[in-house]
């Protein structure tokens, strides 16, 4: 699994000049956001809440897998991930509903370079009101409203991240084991509620490591299908 994209909101320490490498093409990046729906759509991209402070977008497919699926479109490998960064910088501004002052912040930034004269201001504009109006339009919709709400009003830790890798165990370093056994180790990462960031750069995540054999995944995803038919089932309740 590869992380693409990740941002943070944070107008005020000047940090806003990063978040938005401008992209020449507006009809290009609205057709890779297109793309990116259809791949979150058939299971190859999930959009990651981590937190009430960013959103990241992950692909659940490998770079091969993912040339494949692009090779019919006009994107690149690297060209399609710069798109998806962007997408997920705006994803958090466009959550948090914060894309005037968001705005406000970039015309700053702008008029403290010396390239952006007033015409360049209000083209930059235009183009990054078109971007966030993809945005909205395209990837945002009501369940990924829900999640960021989950999270943004959270009483409990909540989940920022997870990783795992597949080991092989043939000794504990005194005695050999009868076979060699396969087991998974995964790292599931949280925040607690109300934790604050003192640097964008670091996140105060809490961890727990586990590790896992064959038969206790068996079991753990049988539980989670059940949880997760009732969630389906108080969903359906409420609509």
């Amino acid at each position: 699994m590869i992380v693409i994209g990740w941002t943070y909101l944070d107008y005020r320490e000047g940090d806003v000049r990063r978040m938005s490498k401008e992209i020449e093409s507006v009809e290009k990046f609205r057709e890779a956001v297109k793309i990116s729906r259809n791949l979150i759509d058939n299971g190859s991209i999930f959009i990651f809440v981590s937190s009430i402070e960013y959103s990241e977008i992950k692909v659940q497919v490998d770079r091969e897998s993912l040339e494949s699926i692009l090779k019919p479109t006009a994107f690149s490998y690297d060209e399609f991930n710069s798109h998806l960064g962007e997408i997920s910088r705006l994803l958090s501004v466009c959550l948090d509903n914060k894309q005037d002052s968001f705005m406000k912040s970039r015309v700053v930034e702008w008029r403290d370079e010396e390239q952006y004269d007033e015409t360049r201001i209000a083209d930059a504009k235009s183009v990054l009101e078109s971007k966030l109006q993809s945005v909205i339009e395209t990837i945002i919709d009501d369940s990924l409203r829900q999640r960021y709400f989950l999270k943004k009003y959270a009483k409990s830790p909540y989940f920022t991240g997870f990783e795992w890798e597949v080991n092989v165990k043939h000794s504990d370093g005194e005695t050999d084991v009868v076979k060699p056994l396969p087991y998974a180790t995964c790292q599931i990462r949280f925040i607690q509620p109300g934790t604050k960031y003192r640097f964008p750069f670091m996140e105060h995540t809490e961890s727990v490591q586990i590790d896992w054999t064959e038969e206790e995944i068996d079991y753990i995803t049988r539980v989670f299908e059940v949880i997760k038919q009732r969630i389906r089932y108080l969903k359906g309740i409420s609509k």
